[in-house]
């Protein structure tokens, strides 16, 4: 990984080592933290020269009166010639002359920042400036003439752009393209701030601050406590003044995202952005974008205004042609090729993803990658969604009824606007933003927003009974001569038996056992396993009637739903069946994976293993099973095969909660057994990964997992007390986690309490997969705690639930804290 040197005097420790919170050790190198204590310093500093790719010098006169100072620029400027470090970056920190610098050195002096912010942007730009491929707009031609029209046809430069339209459709890249044809030198290292839902502009000014003068604690203090003593038109001032020092002195820009929380319920601009673009100082260039999920109409003659829209198809299949060819990425097939463009018609940052991700898994078998392709566009358009619907409940209905009829006619839309007053106005609005998608006069979601859709049901399912009904009586055949397109009566048939909602008439003598499969399906996805099971019993009754892929599904929801339910009957069914059905590698990977499921929520991990592994090692196995096998070898610690069965996972599917908490776990325990500070940046991602996971799926995996790093890699045991404080809001599983995490850390009392409490639980309702979590808990606590008979009997009653390997690492720990304590 490329690192920067930052080369200071003790006495400039206080603005160099905030630099360094902002890059942390993985990207720089600086003595206060990351040198050995005790340890020759002119050694670490030789090495820590030849680990870094960019020379940082803090300019200032104690720096140059430095020996150490000297003898490391010297170095630098040796190691330069040997293109050892390829960077010179030299920041003035006073009115030191840079002509007392070498004269080599003296043109790599950058105009002075105010801030540590502002330093820190600019050397992470350049640090990853060999990374970086600069996107180019394909397809967005007509766009960028536009906008390059608006600039040309103007007396004066700009002050702002404003881009609107989806996040990922392209607004910075449009945006990029515009300064590549008018502002060359404006730099390319950019302020980015984000205006979130709680947010004013006071917090506005607070973040930036950070990039200005007045960066440290107590001034940032004083200037909010005399930013909140203005009038509003004053603070209005004094941010447009603000946002003009931090950008126009340094040829900097600043990326206001408002996303859709600038405006009102009407989508109207709130008061004070219409205000902030009219009190924008002057300047050479547009040093404020502002990027919008909403469309604004122009409120001033200061600034430019563009909506992008999604691609089109023609544009869509160029892009994403361009950049296969670009990138010299190699399809097996030109069918393969259209499968995949047709996927992403519409959305360029989705291309980019997709192409992105080919670039990156060179080795695939097609039906694999696409599987993969389709679940990363997944989790990316319901991240749009999610950003679209938020604080908009009405929108959020409307998707709900879309993911429940899956399908509606034009004439749908207009009988239900008829009962739900602006529903076409609403839709309008989600086919603006492509989130609903026109196809053959019908309309219906882009398809990978479908279960998230599906999930919103529960929720407004009763508020949604008079929009169902009329669409249930708008589509109802009356006799055989009346007609419904297929695709129409197919979706209200399975809406039928999601719903409960009488078929009319007619329609009820055309059903077929593939509609209740479907409606199965749904049933299971949402976990509403009783239903499920009726409908897969139900349709695969009518075996004559499935082919032989909806057989084998069929049967595969009887012995899943049955699992679920706990009802070894409808099992006993599942199993008998087993041995009727043709032979198929598809068939034994689904009985041995569900004999494994069923041993695995039994919490019996040795019973449970054997078949997963049986699974994979017939190359047939989903993130599913992955997932249970990774869970099983972690639980044992056997964390490197733990680690491989999550990659393997998550080559499937990327962004499943589950699955991404899963490797959080692994990582952290290899983390705490080894120490080993690679890993850092991996768990990092992968915590971003796991919060976004949880915001997307509404789980609460990332709060304890986010702890567990505190705890052992910073040792921030205050992270575990406020875990603790708000434990009610966990479910059992991460419960688990935080009550081991108070055994590490020795807080007995609370470790005492949350015992308790899960105990009471699992009294109430018995979870057997949680009591097997519980009883290793114990284990360890007691191990450690001295108790060694309570954790022998522990561990005898749970012996036949275990693997051997798990039984062989409790059984060790108990011996070795006998002999610690005998010593």
């Amino acid at each position: 990984m490329n690192k920067a040197f930052l080369s200071h005097n003790s006495f400039d420790k206080d603005f160099v080592g905030a630099v360094f919170d902002r890059l942390g050790a993985l990207q720089s190198i600086y003595d206060k933290e990351t040198f050995k204590r005790n340890c020759d310093l002119a050694e670490q500093i030789r090495e820590g020269l030849y680990d870094s790719k960019v020379y940082v010098l803090f300019l200032s006169r104690a720096a140059l009166d430095s020996g150490w100072v000297r003898n490391e620029l010297d170095l630098a400027n040796e190691l330069k010639t040997k293109w050892q470090i390829k960077e010179f970056l030299i920041f003035q920190l006073d009115d030191t002359n840079w002509s007392d610098l070498p004269a080599w050195a003296s043109r790599f002096v950058v105009s002075c920042p105010p801030s540590p912010g502002q330093v820190a942007l600019r050397i992470r730009d350049v640090l990853r400036k060999e990374k970086i491929e600069e996107q180019e707009p394909y397809g967005r031609d007509l766009d960028i003439r536009k906008i390059n029209e608006m600039v040309l046809h103007r007396d004066t430069p700009p002050k702002f752009l404003f881009l609107s339209g989806p996040t990922g459709i392209g607004r910075r890249t449009i945006a990029n393209a515009v300064f590549k044809s008018f502002y060359k030198t404006v730099a390319s290292h950019k302020i980015r701030v984000e205006f979130n839902a709680h947010d004013d502009i006071g917090s506005l000014y607070r973040n930036l601050l950070g990039y200005s003068a007045n960066w440290r604690a107590r001034e940032l203090f004083e200037a909010m406590e005399a930013f909140s003593a203005l009038h509003e038109t004053e603070k209005i001032a004094a941010l447009a003044k603000l946002i003009n020092t931090v950008t126009v002195n340094f040829n900097q820009i600043l990326i206001l995202d408002v996303g859709g929380f600038a405006f009102d319920n009407d989508s109207r601009p709130l008061g004070w952005l219409i205000s902030l673009l009219s009190a924008l100082g002057d300047a050479s260039y547009p040093y404020l974008i502002i990027l919008s999920s909403r469309n604004m109409e122009s409120v001033s003659d200061e600034g430019i205004f563009y909506h992008l829209r999604p691609l089109s198809e023609e544009d869509s299949k160029y892009l994403f042609k361009m950049l296969i060819n670009q990138f010299e990425i190699t399809l097996p097939s030109k069918k393969e090729r259209d499968l995949i463009e047709n996927s992403v018609i519409g959305h360029p940052g989705l291309i980019v993803a997709v192409v992105n991700y080919l670039r990156h898994n060179p080795h695939y078998r097609p039906n694999k990658t696409h599987s993969s392709i389709i679940q990363l566009i997944r989790v990316e358009v319901e991240k749009m969604l999610l950003d679209f619907l938020n604080g908009r409940s009405e929108h959020e209905k409307a998707v709900a009824f879309f993911g429940e009829a899956y399908i509606l006619s034009y004439a749908d839309i207009v009988a239900v606007n008829e009962c739900w007053k602006n529903f076409d106005e609403i839709v309008s609005q989600l086919l603006d933003t492509g989130f609903v998608v026109e196809e053959g006069g019908n309309y219906q979601l882009a398809p990978y927003i479908q279960r998230h859709a599906q999930n919103l049901s529960a929720k407004y399912f009763s508020t949604l009974e008079s929009a169902r009904r009329a669409v249930f009586d708008l589509t109802a055949i009356d006799s055989e001569n009346s007609y419904v397109s297929t695709e129409l009566l197919d979706a209200r048939i399975v809406e039928h038996f999601v719903s409960g909602t009488q078929l009319p008439t007619y329609m009820s003598n055309l059903v077929m056992p593939a509609q209740q499969l479907k409606a199965a399906r749904r049933e299971y996805d949402g976990e509403r396993h009783k239903r499920a099971l009726q409908l897969a019993i139900d349709a695969y009754s009518q075996q004559t009637k499935l082919s032989q892929n909806g057989l084998i599904e069929a049967w595969r929801l009887i012995g899943l739903a049955s699992i679920r339910l706990g009802s070894d009957s409808d099992f006993a069914y599942f199993e008998d069946e087993f041995k009727k059905l043709p032979k198929s590698d598809r068939r034994d990977a689904t009985y041995n994976f569900a004999k494994g499921l069923k041993a695995r929520l039994n919490g019996n991990l040795r019973e449970a293993l054997p078949p997963f592994e049986k699974v994979i090692s017939m190359g047939m196995a989903d993130a599913h099973c992955l997932r249970e096998a990774a869970y099983i070898y972690a639980f044992d610690g056997r964390y490197d095969v733990a680690s491989e069965r999550v990659r393997e996972a998550r080559r499937l599917v990327p962004s499943n909660p589950y699955i991404v908490d899963m490797e959080a776990f692994v990582l952290l325990e290899r983390f705490r057994k080894s120490k080993d500070s690679s890993l850092l940046s991996e768990l990092d991602g992968c915590l971003d990964r796991l919060k976004d996971a949880d915001d997307r799926e509404g789980t609460h995996f990332y709060p304890i997992r986010k702890s567990m790093m505190d705890v052992f890699v910073h040792n921030q045991v205050d992270s575990v007390r406020q875990i603790y404080s708000r434990r009610e809001k966990l479910s059992t599983h991460p419960k688990l986690a935080l009550l081991d995490l108070l055994s590490t850390k020795g807080k007995n009392d609370q470790y005492d309490q949350l015992l308790s409490e899960l105990e009471a639980a699992l009294r109430s309702k018995p979870n057997r997969l949680a009591e097997i979590e519980l009883a290793k808990i114990k284990v360890v606590h007691f191990s450690y705690a001295g108790k060694f008979q309570d954790a022998e009997d522990i561990l005898r009653r749970f012996k036949n639930r275990l693997t051997d390997t798990c039984i062989e690492g409790l059984t060790r720990l108990i011996g070795s804290s006998k002999a610690q304590t005998a010593r």
